[in-house]
């Protein structure tokens, strides 16, 4: 029986087209099918393009206008907050013999909101009387940042930092407020690791170890050595702090005293 020679040709433009497909779209005759579905998919979106930009830009708005209410929510509470901020850091750093300081957190508003709120924030500081606040990051000297990061500490103790180091932080005092910025020291020493560099045996004392840093010439070469001290060579550095020079029994009764009374 011969083959209808037609429909011999039919079958063979089919496996052609078949052969042409798997070779531009997939290896099989599922993949074919899924690719075609894909297609299909993509007109139905074209279709509606119209209908799905309209949402779309609908969405968007919905999300912007959710944003912006709370990105003022925030911005309210910020205000709200910096007041607070700034009543509490003038009454630290007054303690900490900056009786005329200024403290301040300006907001400037953005031209785009950012993931941080609508403004950035700044904080502002005037050490003396008769000075407008100016950015601190430009005009705080070292022993001020100290000073002002012992009485943000004060306020706001918790911190994923693990260790602070303070310098300067005795500049320009004596007396009682020394004692107290070494009282304030111990407070954040609670929670955190603090290192302090001082010349002042009020706030020395209130360490939990003492390291006497010095610095000598050998060979011809600067060296400097920390040498952590025992509890008797902590009496009598606090003693040198204490009388300069000539220590007397005196001397060293005091820095014992003072170390006990901090404890």
């Amino acid at each position: 029986m011969e083959a209808d020679p037609q429909r011999l040709q039919v079958v063979e433009d089919r496996l052609e087209i078949l052969q042409r497909l798997k070779k531009k779209y997939a290896p099989t005759v599922e993949g074919i099918i899924a690719f075609k579905e894909e297609i299909d998919r993509e007109v139905e979106q074209l279709r509606h393009r119209e209908e799905s930009r309209d949402d779309l830009e609908r969405r968007v708005k919905e999300r912007e206008e959710a944003m912006r209410a709370k990105g003022e929510e925030l911005s309210t509470r910020r205000s709200a907050a910096a007041k607070s901020l700034k009543a509490a850091m003038e009454k630290e750093l007054s303690e900490l013999a900056m009786k005329h300081a200024l403290f301040e957190l300006v907001f400037e508003r953005l031209a785009e909101p950012k993931t941080s709120g609508l403004e950035r924030a700044e904080f502002l500081f005037s050490p003396n009387p008769g000075e407008s606040p100016k950015s601190l990051a430009k005009i705080a000297s070292g022993g001020e940042l100290s000073r002002l990061m012992l009485a943000l500490k004060q306020i706001h103790p918790e911190s994923d930092v693990p260790t602070l180091i303070f310098d300067e932080v005795d500049s320009g005092i004596g007396g009682a407020t020394s004692a107290l910025v070494g009282e304030k020291l111990k407070r954040v020493a609670r929670r955190q690791q603090v290192l302090c560099i001082t010349h002042l045996p009020q706030v020395a004392a209130y360490a939990d170890r003492h390291f006497k840093v010095e610095k000598r010439v050998e060979s011809g070469r600067t060296i400097t050595s920390a040498t952590p001290l025992a509890a008797e060579e902590r009496v009598a550095e606090m003693a040198r702090m204490l009388g300069g020079v000539k220590i007397t029994d005196k001397t060293l009764e005091h820095a014992r005293e003072m170390i006990e009374e901090a404890r």
